[in-house]
């Protein structure tokens, strides 16, 4: 039957645009996870060691849901695990333990959420390699997993640690990054400070030894971010948005134009920056502008190994509304001003969420928020039939060009060009279900409707 549009806003307008949108990723190599604005927690990609906390060890080629209960405040994986902080002050993990790093003792492996201990003054967390960092309320900082270069700091004991241990007795750090094989934190003054494995100069400190302590880099007192979780090389930023870099550079991946390691932080240009993200052999970041750019070792092909060198930043694509990145190995993810996340290079193992395992070289909307808050007031519109079977034709619209069809998660499934005079598109392929459907016309306005697939 026909119906009018008047007759389908209550049903259209019942799913909030907020609601389909991403506020935050968090990138291990080969999986990810998202908070959604309602403060659920959404997972994809490998899942090996059940790092995903679905109860399995299934590969997700596309976002599902961690858990039911909201309440998560931030989300650290690793390459093998990941630990969780809720906004209570608890602390979570689940997937490997082989070497202690979800500080839940000798357990071989988490399939769900666990609680670590019965703390309640957990303030922020970062995922290694194989180890774990915390920083508890009262500034005191924390460590468990790995400890083999040194990456807890604890001098007197290189051996894993299987639970959350103090490391020193200072209660002044405000920032943490556990990153491969090495360890970043942050002072209160501003300083810098780094332990851990540094054969390529990753640690910033002016040589190549690793250090078992946590040591001072430099004198500066402006440091505000650290990223380094993946691969040897190093990524910063200071309070005035400067970009600095250091450590292994074979793959071009500091982006000074050379293939020489830098042993000590050296400043990428004069340009601002607003957030970074390194990756295995890459790196990826937006400017102040809301330009996005990347450079070092880039994939381009299906088979995960050709690839384009960038040896100094280049931008991606023109638009400049980007304002926050996040890298896996070999791949990359940027969130838009609105919120839609955007993802490209290699998507083995799903990595990208998109329901493939297809590469790309561009940005590609992985979930975004296709859903306006605006109404229709064209009440002689008709779209038919709702339920759909195959077919979904329409009557007194717009000269519509083009259409896009979306999940209720904001995962774009469909799209195409409307022919000039044509007034229906196949939906046969798709599964039973809602979906959200998007109009175009050759202007750039758009109509949105949420049909039912039967």
């Amino acid at each position: 039957m026909k119906i009018k549009l008047l007759l389908l806003l209550t049903a259209t307008f019942a799913v909030s645009g907020y609601a389909q949108c991403v506020t935050t990723i968090f990138s291990s190599d080969e999986n990810s996870f998202a908070f959604r604005p309602d403060g659920t927690l959404w997972t994809w990609g490998r899942n090996q060691y059940g790092q995903l906390g679905d109860g399995t060890k299934l590969e997700r080629l596309a976002p599902i849901q961690v858990v039911s209960a909201v309440g998560w405040k931030e989300i650290a994986p690793a390459r093998m695990h990941t630990v969780g902080l809720k906004h209570d002050g608890t602390l979570w993990s689940w997937g490997n333990n082989e070497v202690g790093q979800l500080g839940a003792g000798t357990a071989p492996e988490g399939l769900v959420p666990v609680q670590v201990g019965t703390a309640t003054d957990w303030k922020t967390i970062s995922g290694g390699n194989l180890h774990t960092l915390a920083l508890k309320n009262d500034g005191t900082l924390w460590g468990w997993g790995n400890n083999g270069a040194g990456e807890l700091g604890n001098y007197q004991n290189n051996t894993n640690l299987f639970a959350p241990t103090q490391i020193g007795t200072a209660n002044d750090w405000k920032a943490i990054s556990a990153s491969y094989f090495r360890s970043f934190v942050i002072k209160n003054n501003g300083t810098l400070w780094g332990c851990g494995g540094n054969q390529f100069g990753q640690l910033g400190n002016g040589n190549n030894g690793s250090q078992y302590v946590l040591t001072q880099i430099g004198t500066d007192n402006d440091w505000l971010k650290i990223s380094a979780a993946r691969g040897t090389h190093t990524l910063a930023l200071k309070t005035n948005g400067t970009l600095w870099v250091w450590g292994q550079n074979d793959q071009r991946q500091l982006g000074d134009g050379t293939t020489t390691n830098r042993n000590t932080p050296f400043q990428l240009g004069t340009d601002t920056w607003l957030d970074i993200a390194n990756g295995t052999f890459h790196s990826v970041a937006v400017k102040s502008d809301g330009t996005l750019w990347q450079w070092g070792n880039t994939i381009a092909t299906q088979n995960g190994h050709n690839s384009v060198n960038l040896p100094v930043p280049t931008q991606v694509g023109t638009e400049n509304d980007w304002k926050s990145v996040s890298a896996g190995s070999f791949c990359s993810f940027a969130i838009k001003n609105d919120n839609s996340l955007w993802a490209w290079g290699y998507n083995g193992n799903g990595r990208f969420g998109d329901g493939t395992t297809t590469n790309q070289l561009l940005p590609k909307l992985v979930l975004g928020c296709p859903l306006g808050t605006g109404e229709f007031t064209a009440a002689d519109l008709n779209l038919y039939p709702n339920p759909v079977k195959d077919k979904l034709y329409w009557e007194n619209a717009p000269a519509w060009h083009q259409y896009e069809v979306y999940s209720l998660l904001g995962q774009k499934i469909k799209g195409g060009a409307i022919a000039s005079g044509e007034q229906a598109i196949g939906l046969d392929n798709l599964s039973s279900g809602l979906y959200l459907v998007t109009f175009y016309t050759e202007n750039g306005q758009s109509q949105k409707f949420k049909i039912l697939k039967d």
